[in-house]
């Protein structure tokens, strides 16, 4: 075996192992029984690298050394993940009131269930932020040093998935809040808005009075119909899982890669929201789909992608969906419970894409200041300081995450041009959303973008449609 082959074998143990690992922990085995992720870290694989690296093509030789970066990052967390875990699991009190740490974020997204009362809230959820950022921010930095030390020793470029600059970044993330200022104004009006805090706008988002149209119970097979026009079908019983839900520290559902093009698992989380599950679920649909659906000819660099927007912003796109009256209606849904539905999805939508930009831009200006009036501009919604400090310097991933969703309704505005405003139904859309995501991490999202002819601006002129 040469050092090539020793390399790209490496890292598809790694990950391999990593994923097993991260589904035995949500299954509850113990730590010290569960599978032993062979960490690529340190100078023996730097060695290993610098040995194979005139054997690999270019990209892939980057999009491994991106791999490699991102491994020594999660290596310097695991130390201060347990003492935030630790943090998280400390009572909240609040006068002679107790909440468990669980209790108060359910509360926070509204979960069924969840009686948290919003004022107290409001004062827990900023001081559990203020008391762990300190740490947070610790934990960030050390992270971020320790992994840019390694790419630099690696002598790598940016990988194709890496995207633009940080500078145009920040510049498109400006232009997408200027563009939507008045639209996510206009939305917000029309959600029934109780108050004026963060909290009541994710309260309006919501719509728990209609949670019984979107039971937990078959949900993964209801958006599988959803799409059913697609011709995915066979990609979705072959190749994709639900694993059982998960009550991890972020509310996310979870894209887990056991074999690349062969085995993508999904793991929702457990926490009920109704219609806004509904739509968790219809995301990680796509995601899920965008890396089954990748050639089996790619390398494990790009098969694994570092940042996976194409595959992210197909998850956004099916999301989507759920904005599209004849979604509603053909689930037997009321015509006043289809108005809310997709008044609820468009403005989810356009206020997640705001503050994941506006957490790009925040990461740029590097304070908590200004972190405080981007998140209250995108929300349009006071976000005291320590809690917006917090969510900025909480994800790495806001960045890809902006790509992704701003391309996703790039990507709409496309398909609508050529298949009409009921694209999903069309079988000619299924082949051409194959052929956009199945190239993995060696095509980024904006070059996917320009191959349809769409950017930015066709992103934001799509959303103004929503208004």
């Amino acid at each position: 075996m040469n050092a090539a082959e020793k390399l790209r074998e490496t890292l598809a143990r790694y990950h391999a192992r990593k994923a097993r690992a991260f589904l035995e922990e949500q299954r509850g085995v113990e730590e010290e029984d569960r599978v032993a992720i062979p960490w690529p870290v340190g100078a023996r694989f730097e060695d290993l690298f610098e040995s194979a690296r005139d054997a690999l093509p270019e990209q892939e030789r980057n999009a491994i050394a991106a791999h490699f970066a991102r491994a020594t990052m999660d290596h310097a967390l695991r130390g201060y993940e347990a003492a935030l875990i630790g943090d998280r699991e400390t009572p909240c009190r609040d006068g002679s009131m107790t909440f468990s740490t669980q209790a108060l974020m359910a509360s926070a997204l509204s979960v069924r269930g969840a009686e948290v009362p919003l004022p107290i809230r409001l004062r827990l959820i900023e001081a559990r932020a203020s008391g762990a950022l300190p740490r947070l921010r610790e934990a960030r930095e050390r992270a971020r040093r320790v992994a840019g030390e390694t790419f630099v020793r690696l002598g790598a470029k940016l990988h194709t998935d890496a995207g633009p600059a940080a500078a145009l970044r920040v510049e498109q993330a400006e232009r997408f809040l200027d563009g939507t200022d008045d639209l996510w104004r206009e939305l917000s009006t029309r959600l029934p808005r109780h108050g004026d805090s963060w909290l009541h706008v994710l309260d309006a988002l919501r719509g728990q009075e209609d949670d019984a149209r979107y039971p937990a119970r078959d949900r993964f097979r209801r958006v599988a119909a959803d799409i059913s026009s697609l011709g995915f079908d066979s990609a979705l019983r072959g190749r994709v899982r639900v694993e059982p839900p998960h009550l991890g520290r972020t509310p996310r559902h979870r894209i887990v890669i056991m074999r690349p093009h062969d085995d993508v698992r999904i793991v929702p989380h457990a926490f009920e929201q109704g219609e806004r599950s509904e739509g968790a679920a219809l995301e990680a649909v796509g995601r899920a789909l965008g890396l089954a659906l990748l050639s089996p000819a790619l390398p494990e660099a790009f098969s694994r992608p570092v940042v996976a927007t194409c595959s992210r912003a197909l998850g956004v796109l099916l999301r989507t969906l759920l904005g599209e009256p004849r979604i509603h209606d053909a689930r037997g849904a009321l015509k006043k419970e289809i108005g809310r539905a997709v008044l609820r999805t468009r403005a989810a939508i356009v206020l997640e894409t705001r503050v994941d930009a506006a957490m790009v831009v925040a990461t740029a200006a590097r304070s908590g200041q200004r972190s405080a009036e981007l998140l209250s501009r995108a929300m349009m919604a006071e976000v005291p300081l320590p809690v917006a400090a917090y969510a900025v310097s909480s994800t790495s991933a806001a960045g890809a995450r902006f790509r992704a969703r701003s391309a996703a309704l790039g990507w709409r505005h496309a398909l609508r041009e050529r298949f009409d405003e009921d694209f999903y139904r069309n079988p000619r859309t299924g082949p051409m959303l194959r052929a956009l995501v199945s190239r993995g991490g060696s095509v980024s999202v904006e070059e996917v973008s320009a191959e349809l002819g769409v950017g930015l601006e066709d992103a934001v002129s799509h959303a103004l449609e929503w208004g």
